[in-house]
């Protein structure tokens, strides 16, 4: 038997490196460490918020947030971070026993200096009615995860604006920029369930680098206007009229630091503007406005438990209101309880119910008058024409029986 013939292996070369390759030196972290994210602090820009803001670093010890992972117990609480004049903690007044008010918004001119450097850096307030009235507002975060201040406000209305920049500034600038017709969903609200993923990339505070400058050709700037500081306690203001057609609006604060290195600093206000209220009657699928309806807004007095005309000329408001050919009318108020009047030739009284307001807000509810002879509506020409020939026929038909009788008694 022929020997079969010896197989040879394959020589192949092997070259061993004489460093140890990355991917087996145990460098590279492909997943985060679960111990390490669970541990995680709040982001910066959320705890900066708290350092601003007491009452939200209280908020976040009660509800037990101190760490990344914590933040989604937000769910549970709704955020609304107060305005001007409780966040520099003027004194609260007791009306009765065991119940509180805030005190009115105070104008920034009548603030004392001491009270003045109370005020947070790098946030925008917002107030009107002759600075009377201060907007509170919700936090909100991006899609890109960046907090947000976010108000609600009525259309052509004054709207205050006012900011401390943390660092001497050459000028500040505000633009009022369209952002769309309609609330758009860019923003979550706080609380919310994707919170947790945007806040870890959370950019830091309200104010950021501004990386170009505000371009009037790539954005629809409908106002350009100038913050200033007459009274040089390092304290800016400006005034403008809220746009006329509701919407979103983005009002965006430009700071100029005289320190070169510092460059510039831009804060986002998204601002939701309300359409008016208006006084209507219903006919049919139809609504008609009702031009020349008084509406009157009354406040229950805490101190007397009565209801009261609202005083709205302090506010630089009127009440009542007479609607215009659109029926339409509106009323910023500080909190407390109220409940609207309506009166108008022909209708029946309207009187709403009560309802509160927490804070700052605007009061632009629809309201439905019923005529005082509303029953007329439902009745047609066709009904009563029909109507008519029944009532003839049947007083035809009585007065052919008469005739019968009388012709039997005559016999």
């Amino acid at each position: 038997m022929k020997p079969k013939p010896e197989i040879k292996p394959t020589e192949t070369s092997v070259i061993v490196p004489q460093k140890t390759p990355l991917v087996f030196q145990t460098k590279w972290r492909l997943l985060p460490n679960n111990a390490e994210f669970v541990l995680a602090p709040l982001p910066k820009a959320i705890t900066n918020l708290a350092q601003k803001f007491p009452t939200l670093k209280k908020t976040f010890k009660e509800v037990g947030i101190s760490k990344i992972t914590d933040v989604t117990k937000l769910s549970a609480v709704n955020l609304t971070l107060p305005g001007l004049t409780e966040r520099v903690g003027l004194p609260i007044a007791q009306i009765d026993s065991g119940r509180f008010a805030l005190p009115k918004g105070v104008p920034i001119a009548k603030l004392s200096s001491q009270t003045k450097q109370k005020l947070p850096t790098e946030i925008v307030f917002a107030k009107t009615g002759a600075e009377l009235i201060d907007f509170n507002f919700a936090l909100s975060v991006s899609k890109k995860g960046e907090p947000q201040q976010r108000i609600s406000t009525i259309v052509g209305k004054p709207l205050q604006l006012v900011i401390k920049p943390d660092k001497p500034v050459t000028s500040v600038k505000g633009y009022v920029v369209f952002k769309s017709k309609i609330s758009t969903s860019n923003f979550l609200e706080i609380p919310s369930d994707s919170l947790l993923a945007s806040a870890i990339f959370a950019s830091p505070v309200f104010a950021q680098t501004q990386e170009k400058p505000v371009r009037v050709e790539e954005k629809l700037v409908l106002l350009e206007f100038e913050y200033t500081d007459p009274d040089g306690d390092g304290i800016y203001t400006a005034e403008i009229d809220v746009p006329l057609v509701e919407g979103e609006y983005e009002i965006i604060t430009v700071m100029d630091f005289k320190d070169a290195e510092l460059g510039n600093k831009e804060i986002r206000l998204i601002t939701v503007v309300d359409p008016e209220g208006y006084v209507y009657e219903k006919y049919g699928d139809k609504e008609i406005r009702v031009p020349g309806a008084v509406v009157s807004i009354f406040r229950l007095n805490l101190e007397t438990k009565q209801y009261e005309l609202w005083s709205a000329k302090e506010y630089q408001q009127e009440n009542p209101q007479t609607t215009d050919i659109r029926g339409t009318y509106s009323f910023l108020v500080p909190e407390g309880y109220y409940y609207l009047k309506t009166e108008a030739p022909g209708y029946l009284a309207y009187d709403g119910k009560s309802f509160q307001v927490k804070e700052g807000s605007g009061i632009h509810i629809n309201i439905e008058l019923k005529t005082k002879y509303w029953w007329l509506k439902i009745v047609d020409w066709k009904t009563i024409l029909l109507i008519t020939v029944i009532i003839l026929l049947l007083y035809n038909f009585y007065r052919d029986k008469i005739r019968e009788k009388m012709k039997i008694k005559s016999i």
